[in-house]
């Protein structure tokens, strides 16, 4: 996750330039980083609730395996951006 993070940290420093870039100003980068980070546990805390419920209603023979495909999914888009 924190290889993650960074990569999140990096791509947005990417983004900022001086002269033509969507982020003139180094502080920009800073707060969409934050922003992007309070919305995710914000998300993250409404949908754990609802999704385990869901998630244990399932057998674990269905659910382990679409895990890991969606795992590998996240990965491989994370990777792809």
């Amino acid at each position: 996750m924190v290889i993650f993070e960074i990569y999140i940290m990096n791509w947005l420093q990417g983004f900022y330039t001086q002269w033509n870039g969507p982020f003139r100003v180094q502080e920009e980068v800073y707060n969409y980083y934050q922003l992007q980070g309070s919305i995710g546990c914000l998300i993250t805390g409404l949908f754990a609730f609802p999704i385990g419920i869901m998630a244990d209603s399932f057998s674990i023979q269905f659910l382990l395996p679409a895990s890991f495909v969606f795992r590998a999914f996240i990965f491989w888009s994370a990777y792809k951006i």
